[in-house]
């Protein structure tokens, strides 16, 4: 696919965030769906707390 197809294709997103970023999107005609994600309640290794500690 070139960039010019890319930046001229459709637009899918699937959102793990914030709903108002899901709703101006939507508010957009762009095509989402909104996940609610929340981190998870078990007790987590220090590697995986780390990691996840830094992308949320």
């Amino acid at each position: 696919m070139s960039k010019h197809d890319l930046l001229n294709s459709k637009l899918n997103v699937i959102n793990l965030g914030l709903d108002i970023f899901f709703q101006s999107l939507r508010d957009q005609n762009v095509n989402a769906i909104q996940v609610d994600w929340s981190r998870p309640s078990t007790k987590l290794d220090k590697e995986s707390e780390d990691i996840l500690s830094k992308i949320l």
